[in-house]
C-alpha cells in the first residue's frame, strides 16, 4: 500500500480496490541513464510504461507511452521528479501546461491498465538500442467489452526496441492482434547470436506465458 494525492488534493489509498501501479522491472544503467518499466499488474486502475532517468540526479530524461507510441521528453534541465501516463499535471506537481508544451507529452491519459512492462530491459551498445517486452492489453472484438476498445495497442504484448538517446520507438513485434488470456511477455529479453552458415546474426529472444520462445533479429524481423 502507498498513498498519493487525489484529484482534490486529499490522500487516496492505493490498494487492491484502487490504483495498481508498481515497479517490478529491475533497472539497468546505460550511458548515464537508469532504465526500467512500470506496470499495473494487468488490472485497472492505472497505466504502465517505460522510463529513462538521469543516473546522476534522478531527473526524468524521457518516458515512452506504450498505448500511443509517443515519447514524452521534459525540457533540458527541467526537474521532473513525479510522472506517470494517466494522472493530471496538478497531481504530479507539474506545470499546468506541461503536457501540451513538452515534446511527445500530449498523449491521451487513460487509466485503463494497458502498457505493462514488468521485465528487465536489455541494451545493445553498438546499436544504441533498448529491447523491452510488454504484457497484453485486455481488449477484444466484442463492442460490449470495457475500456480500452479494440484493437490492442501496437506496443502491448510485444517485443519492442527503443532508441536509448531519446526513447523514440525503433520497431515493435507482436505475435497476435487480440488477447484476453494474459498470454503476456513477462520474461527479460535475451541478446545473443545465431549462426547461419558462415554468417552470425544478432538476435533478441523472449519467452511468452503461452509457453513459446520467440527469436527475432535485432531489427525486428
Amino acid at each position: 500500500h502507498f498513498v498519493h494525492k487525489g484529484s482534490q488534493g486529499q490522500p487516496a489509498l492505493c490498494a487492491f480496490d484502487g490504483e495498481r501501479t508498481e515497479i517490478e522491472s529491475s533497472p539497468i544503467t546505460a550511458e548515464g541513464l537508469v532504465l526500467f518499466g512500470m506496470d499495473v499488474d494487468d488490472s485497472p486502475l492505472g497505466k504502465g510504461g517505460f522510463y529513462a532517468l538521469r543516473a546522476d540526479d534522478g531527473r526524468m530524461a524521457w518516458f515512452f507511452d506504450l498505448e500511443t507510441g509517443q515519447t514524452c521528453t521534459p525540457f533540458a534541465r527541467e526537474e521532473v521528479r513525479f510522472f506517470d501516463p494517466y494522472h493530471s499535471a496538478q497531481e504530479l506537481s507539474l506545470p499546468p501546461n506541461f503536457f501540451n508544451t513538452r515534446p511527445g507529452c500530449d498523449f491521451p491519459r487513460h487509466a485503463t491498465g494497458c502498457g505493462n512492462v514488468w521485465s528487465t530491459p536489455a541494451y545493445d551498445a553498438e546499436r544504441g538500442a533498448i529491447y523491452v517486452a510488454s504484457s497484453n492489453c485486455d481488449t477484444d472484438l466484442d463492442p460490449a467489452t470495457g475500456p480500452p476498445p479494440p484493437p490492442m495497442p501496437p506496443f502491448d504484448e510485444a517485443i519492442l526496441s527503443l532508441r536509448l538517446a531519446d526513447g523514440a520507438p525503433l520497431w515493435p513485434w507482436r505475435p497476435r492482434e487480440v488477447d484476453n488470456d494474459d498470454l503476456a511477455y513477462g520474461a527479460a529479453p535475451n541478446l545473443f547470436r545465431l549462426r547461419d552458415g558462415p554468417r552470425l546474426i544478432d538476435v533478441v529472444g523472449v519467452g511468452n506465458k503461452e509457453g513459446s520462445y520467440v527469436v527475432i533479429d535485432r531489427d525486428g524481423v
